[in-house]
């Protein structure tokens, strides 16, 4: 059996995304791909996600008509024959005489029943079909608009996995090639956003063991802050800089531009470089308790 690119797409229709909350199971949202709206190019088949909310994986595709130029097909509408000993329950349709049909009723006998269709508007009727257009959407799930997954609360930690599969409720053996030579292959790039403005956070009050390289503004100069010693890794000049030498370590030297200062002591491991001293690079040279101390 060929596996073309409308099988593809039915294929398509059967894959969920889940986003969900690993730690507790919670569901955040759902995902879908939108087939209706999917192009067709050398790479296969391409289709964007939606979010949705609701039951999608246990109902069937459904059309509602649309007003905002996404509707991708027309509907089709025949009156087929009854057969001889159908058991049909639905609406049942009379010839008017006229070509057409019209409901039975009373004690008129139905002879027809309306079946609807939907075609898929070609790229010319695209462009210039007057009559009522319809997509093709998820009974049973709402779409939603905002594209949101999840609120995110500031320093507030949370958790976040995604499951894809293939919804067997939707699927059926006629979808799935039977060979390799024709079975299907594909990718998803998922990508995340934020809506809030992020700001990278400012590292210089935290005590970072070793040397790091702190972004340097016009009038500030960087501390190298050894193991052992709390301290900003940055200072600002003609500012008092204070720093503070952890229990068991022994304070050796300080030098502020390559030459030798004597901070303040202040006690309790706290030492200040004066104002008038700090005028460039800072070096703080500590000894670490000796083993067993």
């Amino acid at each position: 059996t060929d596996f073309s690119n409308d099988k593809v797409k039915e294929l398509m229709k059967a894959i969920r995304i889940i986003f969900f909350n690993p730690l507790t199971g919670d569901i955040y949202v759902k995902g879908g791909l939108d087939t209706a709206s999917a192009t067709v190019g050398a790479d296969g088949v391409t289709a964007e996600m939606y979010l949705y909310t609701g039951d999608a994986e246990s109902n069937s595709t459904t059309w509602i008509k649309v007003t905002d130029g996404t509707g991708t097909h027309k509907q089709n509408v025949e009156y087929v024959p009854l057969g001889q000993n159908e058991q049909y329950s639905g609406t049942k349709y009379v010839s008017d005489g006229a070509g057409g049909y019209v409901k039975a009723t009373g004690e008129t006998v139905g002879t027809h029943k309306m079946v609807v269709t939907y075609v898929a508007l070609t790229p010319e009727e695209m462009a210039s079909y007057t009559g009522d257009r319809y997509k093709e959407t998820t009974a049973g799930a709402t779409k939603k608009t905002d594209d949101v997954i999840m609120p995110l609360v500031q320093n507030t930690q949370t958790a976040l996995s995604v499951l894809v599969y293939l919804d067997g409720n939707n699927m059926g053996n006629d979808d799935v090639a039977a060979t390799a030579s024709t079975s299907m292959t594909g990718k998803m790039n998922l990508q995340f956003a934020s809506s809030a403005t992020l700001v990278p956070m400012e590292y210089a009050d935290l005590h970072i063991g070793g040397n790091s390289t702190p972004t340097l503004g016009d009038n500030e100069v960087a501390v190298t802050v050894p193991e052992g010693v709390t301290g900003a890794a940055k200072a600002t000049k003609n500012t008092a800089y204070t720093f503070t030498v952890d229990t068991g370590y022994t304070l050796n030297s300080v030098t502020v531009g390559g030459t030798a200062v004597t901070p303040t002591d202040n006690t309790g491991g706290s030492y200040t470089i004066p104002a008038d001293q700090v005028t460039g690079a800072i070096v703080i040279n500590v000894t670490a308790p000796a083993s067993g101390e």
